[in-house]
C-alpha cells in the first residue's frame, strides 16, 4: 500500500487542540507537532490527560496554518493511520479537504482481525502487550498525543507483518470478506497481502484450503460406570488433612503458605457430605481458602470412584481463578492421574460447519460491523484450540448478537455424528474432554439450563456430584434460565435468518442464499428446483404477511402501558386483568399463533424438498436443512411461550409488559417463576447424591434458613442436609473501620438532593485517601447525579474518575483502576461482588446506599405477594434478607488479603437510625462509628489515612 502516515489528536468538543503526524517514505521517517488556537480556553482536564502544560498552548497556531503545514507535510498518495477513527473522523475529513489521494485505515479495526485474542484493543494496551517501541529516529516531544502517532505507525509494522505470515487461503478468504465493500480500505489491504509473495516464515498452509487449517484432535471416548445405584468408594478425612493440615503437603510445597484452621475444618464437613451422599450448606468467610476447601476432597472423591463432580460458578473472575491457579497446582501436588476440564453452553462454542457456512453465503448480506467481527474470528479460530468465544474480542463487539447466531449452533442445528467437521467440532472435543474428567468446572446457566432442557441440549457429563460456589446467586441464577421473554426484536431478529429485504435487490438470510445455490447447479432436476423456489416465495410472502401480525401485538402491548401510570412496567394475570383491555392483544396473540403455524408448515416442506433423492449431489443440502431447522424449530418455541406468556395463566409464574428503547419496539412481555424453590428440589436435588452449596455470604443474622427457603432446601427430608458457617481469618477489627455520616440526608427524601450531597462529600474523603476508591451505587441516576457534583469539585483531576458506563467495559474499567492507583471508581449493580483489588489501588469503600430489591421490580412484588399470603411480613421475610446480603457482598470488596486495610462509608444514615439497621450492622465483622459532624467525620477520616501510612512505613523499615 502507499506511503503510510499516522495520526494523533487531541480534541475538545468540535476543535483540534493539538495535532500530530509521522510520515514514512522512501527518505526515512519525519515528524509533525503542532497546538492549534481553538479560541476558547481548553479544560484543564485535557491538557492533564494529556501532560501538555498549559504554556505549550501558547505556541499554538491558527487552525488555516497548521492545515496549509500539514498539507505540504502529507505525500501525494499515503495510508492515513488512525487508532480509533470513529472521534476523529468528520474532524480529519474536513482538515485534509483537498489534498490528494489518501486512504484513512483504522489501526484499531485491523488489530481486532488479526490480534483477535487480545483482550484490549486500545492503543497503550497493543503497545504493552505487543512491546511496540516508537521510531528512535523521530524525536519524542513528550506530549501524549505525539507519542501516540509514533505508536500507531510502529502498530502499523506489526500489523502489516502479522498480515503477511497468514496462510494464502485465509487472506484471501479475508479479501473476500471484504470485497463487497467497494471503498473500504481493509478490502485494499487483504488483496495487497494476498497478492503479495508468501514469506519464509508465514503459517504453514495446510491440505483442503481453508478448511484444513482448524486443527483437528480425536479426543478417545472414555466409558465411565454408569453413576446410578452404585456403591461409591469413601475418602479417607485423614488425606485431606495431609493435604491441608499444618505442615501438610501444601505447605510443604508452596511458598508462604498461610494454614487457616477454617479452610480445615470446611473441608473435613466436605468431605462427610461427599461420603455420605449428603448436601452441604456451607458458609465460608472471606479468606478462608474455600476454593481450596471444596475441590482437595472433590478431587480425591472424583479420583477415587473415577467418577466427575461438577464445579458451577456465577461469575468468570472465579472460573479463571480455579482454572488458572487452583487446579493446576492441585494436579501437581494431589496427582494420581487428575483431569480437569471445562464446559459450557453450546452458544458459548464456534461451530465450524456454521462459520464456513457464512463465509461461503454471506453475499452482499452483511453490514460492516458483521464482516470486521467475522474477520476476527475467522483469524482467532485457527489458531484456537478451544473455540471458546469468550477467548475472541471479536465476537464480543457490535456485531453481536446476530455474529453469535451466525456462527454457534443449538441443538437443532447440530448434525452431530454425522457432521463433516466432526473431528474439528469445539463442543464435541470440550464433551469429550469433560467426559474424561474428574472435575469439571461449568457455570450455573449451563446447570440450570439442562435441568429445564433435559436431555435435548446436553453438554455437562452424567454426574450425581456437584458443587455450587457462588451459591448467593442462585435463585437469581435460576429465575434467568427460566424465564420466559416476548419481544418484538426477538421475532424479527429469529425470521430475519431467512430472509431479509436488501438493498439493490440483494436480499439477505438463509432462503435467498439457497435458491442462488440452486441456480448454480444444472444437474438438479428442474421440476425441483421450481417447487424449492415457490415455496421460498411462499415463505417470503407468508413472513412479508406476519409483519402487521407482529406490529400489531407488539403495539397492543404498548398501548397497555398508557394507563400504566408512568411506570416501566405492569403485572397482568388471568385472574386480575380487565377482558375489555387485553381483548385486542389476545387477538392479535392468536393471529399470530395462526400465521407462525402456517409459517411452520412452510418451512417443514421446503426441509422434505432438501431431502429429494435428486439433491442428494447438491453441496451444503444437508447444511440449508440443518439451518432452516434450527429456525423451525425456534418458530415453534416462540409461538408456545407467546401463548403462554400473553395468557398468563400460570399461577406459579408471575408476568408483566414492560417499555423498551429502540429496535425492541415499545414493549415486551415476560414471565418468570415466582419460586424457583421446589423446581430445584425436585428436578436437581433429588437427582443428585451430593450438592455442595457455599458462598462467603450466606447466612443473615447467622442463620441459614433466609437461603435455604428461598432454594427449596427446607424442603428436603430431614438428615439430608448439613450445615455450616465458617468464619474470616481476617482482623476486620484492625483492618478497617465502619462510618456513618448521619450529617447526609436520607437517600430518596424529599426536599434533600442526596446525590449532590454524597458527591460533595466524597470529594473531601478522596482527597484525603488520594483517589484509590471503590464507590457502590443502587441505581445509574443516583450514580450519574453523584459523578456530576463530584467531576465539578475535582476539576483538573477528574479524568481519574472511572464511571461504570461511561469508561468502557466493566472488565476495562476495573483493570484500569488496579493500574492507576490514585483513581475512583463508580459502580453500579455488577461491581458489588467479583471485584478483587487487593492492595494500595482499595483503601476506602463506599456503599452509597442499603442495597434493597426494587420493590417496583414484578418479580420481587411477586414473591413479596406470595410471602403476605402465606402470612409471612414481605419486608422481613424477603426485603431485609436480600438486601443483607447483597450489602455483605459490597461490604467485602475491601479487605480481601491479610495485609489490607481501609474505610468502609455506608452513606445511607438508615443502617445507624432505623430498627431494621441492626440486621446490617450484625452482618458483617466491623464495628460501626457513626458521626453526626461532618468536621469529625473528616477528622476520624484523616485519622486512620495517617494510621495507615505509618503502618505502611513501619512494615517498610521492617
Amino acid at each position: 500500500m502507499a506511503f503510510p502516515t499516522s495520526f494523533g489528536m487531541v480534541i475538545s468538543g468540535d476543535a483540534i487542540v493539538a495535532l500530530s503526524a509521522v510520515r514514512r517514505d522512501a527518505a526515512g521517517t519525519t515528524g509533525f507537532f503542532r497546538f492549534v488556537e481553538t479560541g476558547t480556553p481548553v479544560p484543564p482536564a485535557i491538557l492533564k490527560a494529556e501532560g501538555i502544560p498549559a504554556s505549550a498552548m501558547k505556541t499554538a497556531l491558527p487552525i488555516e496554518t497548521v492545515r496549509e503545514d500539514l498539507l505540504a507535510f502529507l505525500p501525494p498518495e499515503c495510508v492515513l493511520l488512525v487508532h480509533d477513527s470513529a472521534p476523529v473522523r468528520n474532524v480529519l475529513h474536513h482538515l485534509l479537504s483537498g489534498a490528494s489521494k489518501h486512504t484513512l485505515l483504522d489501526t484499531r479495526e485491523l488489530a481486532g482481525i488479526l490480534f483477535p485474542s487480545t483482550g484490549n484493543h486500545d492503543l497503550r494496551s497493543l503497545a504493552d502487550v505487543l512491546g511496540l517501541q516508537p521510531d528512535p529516529d523521530v524525536p519524542d516531544p513528550g506530549f501524549r498525543f505525539a507519542q501516540d502517532s509514533l505508536l500507531i505507525l510502529s502498530l502499523w509494522d506489526r500489523l502489516a507483518g502479522e498480515a503477511a505470515s497468514l496462510p494464502k487461503s485465509l487472506v484471501r478468504e479475508l479479501y473476500a470478506l471484504f470485497a463487497p465493500l467497494r471503498s473500504h480500505p481493509l478490502r485494499t489491504f487483504f488483496k495487497t497481502c494476498s497478492d503479495a509473495p508468501r514469506r519464509a516464515d508465514a503459517y504453514p498452509e495446510a491440505a483442503g484450503g481453508l478448511r484444513g487449517l482448524f486443527s483437528a484432535e480425536v479426543v478417545p471416548r472414555i466409558e465411565k460406570q454408569n453413576p446410578d445405584g452404585r456403591e461409591w468408594v469413601p475418602v479417607d478425612v485423614a488425606n485431606v488433612e495431609k493435604l491441608l493440615g499444618a505442615g501438610g503437603i501444601l505447605a510443604s510445597n508452596i511458598p508462604d503458605y498461610e494454614f487457616r484452621q477454617e479452610q480445615v475444618d470446611m473441608a473435613i464437613r466436605v468431605t462427610e457430605a461427599l461420603n455420605a451422599s449428603k448436601h452441604l450448606v456451607v458458609e465460608a468467610g472471606t479468606g478462608t481458602g474455600k476454593s481450596l476447601a471444596y475441590l482437595v476432597p472433590a478431587i480425591l472423591w472424583a479420583v477415587a470412584n473415577d467418577m466427575p463432580v461438577v464445579v458451577s460458578t456465577n461469575t468468570k473472575n472465579l472460573q479463571s481463578q480455579l482454572l488458572g491457579k487452583d487446579l493446576p497446582l492441585l494436579t501437581g501436588l494431589v496427582g494420581r492421574g487428575l483431569k480437569a476440564a471445562v464446559i459450557k453452553g453450546r452458544r458459548n462454542y464456534l461451530c465450524v460447519r456454521k462459520l464456513l457456512f457464512a463465509l461461503e453465503h454471506a453475499g452482499l448480506d452483511l453490514s460492516p460491523e458483521e464482516r470486521l467481527a467475522l474477520a476476527g474470528v475467522l483469524v482467532w479460530s485457527i489458531r484456537s484450540a478451544s473455540g471458546d468465544l469468550s477467548e475472541c474480542s471479536a465476537a464480543a463487539g457490535p456485531a453481536d448478537p446476530a455474529l453469535h447466531e451466525m456462527i454457534t449452533a443449538d441443538a437443532s442445528e447440530c448434525r452431530g455424528g454425522r457432521c463433516d467437521h466432526r473431528s474439528r467440532c469445539f463442543l464435541f472435543r470440550a464433551r469429550r474432554h469433560a467426559l474424561s474428567a474428574h472435575i469439571v468446572i461449568a457455570n450455573h446457566a449451563v446447570v440450570f439450563t439442562e435441568m429445564a432442557d433435559g436431555d435435548s441440549s446436553m453438554v455437562l457429563p452424567p454426574y450425581r456430584h456437584a458443587i455450587l460456589d457462588e451459591a448467593h446467586n442462585l435463585e437469581d441464577a435460576a429465575t434467568r434460565g427460566l424465564s420466559m421473554e416476548l419481544s418484538r426484536y426477538g421475532i424479527h431478529f429469529l425470521l430475519g435468518r431467512l430472509w431479509r429485504p436488501g438493498r439493490r435487490h440483494h436480499d439477505g438470510g438463509i432462503l435467498p442464499a439457497l435458491t442462488d445455490h440452486l441456480g448454480r447447479y444444472r444437474s438438479i432436476s428442474p421440476e425441483v428446483v421450481g417447487r424449492m423456489e415457490q415455496d421460498a416465495v411462499k415463505v417470503m410472502d407468508a413472513m412479508a404477511a406476519l409483519d402487521p401480525v407482529i406490529d400489531t401485538l407488539f403495539s397492543e402491548l404498548s398501548a397497555l402501558l398508557e394507563g400504566a401510570r408512568g411506570r416501566e412496567s405492569l403485572r397482568y394475570s388471568a385472574e386480575r386483568r380487565i377482558e375489555s383491555d387485553w381483548a385486542l392483544v389476545l387477538g392479535a396473540r392468536e393471529n399470530l399463533g395462526r400465521a407462525l403455524g402456517g409459517l411452520s408448515l412452510l418451512l417443514s416442506a421446503i426441509i422434505e424438498t432438501l431431502g429429494h433423492e435428486s439433491l442428494e449431489a447438491m453441496p451444503d443440502r444437508e447444511n440449508f436443512a440443518k439451518e432452516i431447522n434450527g429456525v423451525l424449530v425456534r418458530v415453534k418455541q416462540f409461538s408456545a411461550e407467546a401463548a403462554f406468556v400473553v395468557a398468563g395463566a400460570s399461577p406459579d409464574h408471575v408476568f408483566w409488559v414492560e417499555r423498551t428503547k429502540g429496535r425492541q419496539g415499545g414493549a415486551r412481555a415476560w414471565a418468570a417463576p415466582i419460586s424457583v424453590g421446589a423446581m430445584l428440589a425436585e428436578q436437581l436435588y433429588a437427582q443428585k447424591a451430593s450438592i455442595i452449596f457455599t458462598s462467603a455470604t450466606l447466612t443473615v443474622n447467622g442463620s441459614l434458613d433466609f437461603v435455604k427457603k428461598r432454594l427449596g432446601l427446607n424442603v428436603l427430608e430431614p438428615g439430608r442436609i448439613l450445615e455450616m458457617t465458617v468464619g474470616s481469618p481476617f482482623d476486620y477489627a484492625r483492618q478497617c473501620t465502619f462510618m456513618v455520616p448521619l450529617f447526609l440526608p436520607e437517600p430518596g427524601e424529599s426536599g434533600g438532593n442526596y446525590a449532590e450531597a454524597l458527591g460533595l462529600l466524597l470529594a473531601e474523603v478522596f482527597r484525603r485517601t488520594h483517589g484509590r476508591a471503590l464507590t457502590l451505587f443502587t441505581s445509574y441516576d443516583m450514580l450519574q447525579g453523584c459523578a456530576r457534583t463530584l467531576r465539578a469539585q475535582m476539576g483538573a483531576d477528574s479524568g481519574q474518575l472511572l464511571v461504570h458506563g461511561e469508561s468502557g467495559s466493566r472488565e476495562h474499567i476495573t483493570q484500569t483502576f488496579k493500574q492507576q492507583t490514585e483513581s475512583v471508581l463508580f459502580g453500579t449493580h455488577s461491581f458489588w461482588e467479583g471485584v478483587d483489588v487487593p492492595g494500595e489501588s482499595l483503601t476506602c469503600l463506599v456503599l452509597a446506599r442499603l442495597p434493597f430489591p426494587v420493590f417496583t421490580d414484578p418479580i420481587v412484588e411477586a414473591r413479596c405477594e406470595r410471602l403476605e399470603s402465606e402470612g409471612t411480613s414481605a419486608f422481613a421475610g424477603y426485603s431485609i434478607p436480600a438486601a443483607v446480603i447483597r450489602f455483605r457482598q459490597g461490604f467485602g470488596r475491601l479487605i480481601r488479603h491479610r495485609n489490607d486495610r481501609g474505610i468502609v462509608i455506608v452513606a445511607d444514615r438508615r443502617v445507624a437510625q432505623k430498627s431494621y439497621g441492626q440486621w446490617f450492622r450484625r452482618s458483617v465483622p466491623a464495628p460501626m462509628q457513626s458521626y453526626a459532624e461532618r468536621g469529625a467525620f473528616l477528622d476520624a477520616v484523616d485519622q486512620f489515612v495517617r494510621q495507615m501510612s505509618d503502618e505502611r512505613d513501619a512494615e517498610g523499615r521492617t
